[in-house]
């Protein structure tokens, strides 16, 4: 009987520790990103996200070949209260994004990037969502004209502008 129940203890310690490193592996997958630009202003680390491969941008493209400077930044899309009704993101997505300032100082900065369904609430879009939404960008500056677009492929982009003085 003591060998059953030394067994079981022994049995429910390896359990328990199998369990929280997994926890601690999956939870370091989601560490908050700092200075994430975009839709969301802060990745609550207790929600997560989602990470989706950025997509090139023509736009971002076109930009650097006229002199932009173009910086490759953290991104997130996601359900922010009072945007997009009813809520389409599952949980926050994070890609790269490109902030772009042109040579007459205006800023823009584009998301755009392939998501997957897990992403998303039910049901899945079935013609494109376009929506116009805030953005936060660097040093504080907010965009409440940014445009966010959601493809029936699962598809998002972003793209934010900020004129010079503002």
């Amino acid at each position: 009987m003591k060998y059953l129940r030394a067994a079981r203890v022994a049995a429910v310690v390896v359990a328990g520790a199998l369990v929280f490193s997994a926890q601690a592996s999956l939870a370091g997958a989601d560490e908050p990103v700092e200075g994430v630009y975009g839709m969301v202003e802060v990745l609550d680390p207790l929600v997560g996200f989602d990470w989706a491969p950025p997509i090139a941008d023509p736009d971002v493209l076109a930009a650097a070949a006229e002199g932009a400077t173009v910086t490759d930044e953290p991104c997130a899309f996601g359900a922010r209260p009072g945007v997009l009704d009813p809520q389409i993101f599952r949980r926050p997505i994070v890609t790269t994004g490109h902030l772009v300032v042109t040579p007459s100082g205006n800023v823009s900065f584009h998301c755009h990037a392939a998501a997957s369904a897990g992403s998303f609430q039910r049901p899945l879009p079935t013609s494109a969502i376009v929506a116009s939404v805030p953005c936060f960008l660097p040093n504080g500056r907010r965009a409440n004209d940014a445009q966010l677009v959601v493809t029936p492929s699962l598809q998002v982009h972003l793209s934010c502008h900020v004129q010079p003085g503002s």
